[in-house]
């Protein structure tokens, strides 16, 4: 039995800015900017009219994450489920330093390790997967970019011809995913027709 599931990245960030106004890194209470709530609501006119129809909308704990995945739910009259294993890795000894000073991923002090992290992700979603096949229902999750990168390269088979998506999404995007025995099967992106832009957040 395969299971249809929504990966989604939220919304743009507009990020707290230094006394010069660069950017700084934030922690997991940045809300959306604007420009986020908009991309959301492009992202849902396009949901909407999806088959078979999104009956719970899943979400990491991060105010950016949360959200966007409001906006979903309201629009899609399915329940929100915040899921705490979502949340993303947190660099709170760095969190309002300027981004420019961080160049390489090893310059990143993070709150847990990088295993332990991804198999925290991995599990959640394999969780979610599960009860979503187990009610023959259709799931979103909205998280992040990190992620959504884990996700796809970690349940594609080796021989499989889904493609790697090695540049991840932008914001307020999706990828539909056909899940089963482990692995996706099949996975498309969805990219909202006219969604505005601006910077890359993660």
């Amino acid at each position: 039995m395969s299971t249809n599931v929504y990966l989604i990245r939220h919304g743009e960030v507009e990020p707290p800015r230094g006394p010069n106004n660069e950017p700084l890194i934030y922690g997991p209470n940045e809300p959306l900017s604007i420009l986020g709530q908009m991309q959301m609501e492009y992202l849902l006119g396009s949901l909407q009219s999806q088959l078979p129809r999104i009956s719970e909308v899943y979400t990491s704990p991060a105010a950016r994450a949360l959200s966007s995945a409001r906006i979903l739910a309201l629009g899609l009259n399915a329940p929100l489920i915040q899921y705490s294993e979502l949340r993303p890795v947190r660099y709170s000894t760095l969190e309002g330093w300027p981004q420019g000073l961080i160049e390489k991923p090893e310059d990143l002090f993070i709150d847990e390790s990088v295993e332990v992290a991804n198999e925290r992700i991995i599990k959640a979603f394999e969780g979610i997967v599960t009860r979503l096949s187990q009610a023959e229902e259709t799931g979103a999750i909205v998280t992040h970019d990190e992620q959504i990168r884990l996700i796809m390269g970690r349940l594609r088979k080796p021989d499989s011809s889904v493609p790697v998506l090695d540049l991840g999404i932008g914001n307020g995007e999706a990828i539909h995913l056909v899940v089963g025995l482990g692995y996706v099967l099949e996975s498309e992106a969805m990219v909202p027709l006219g969604i505005p832009r601006r910077g890359v957040e993660r």
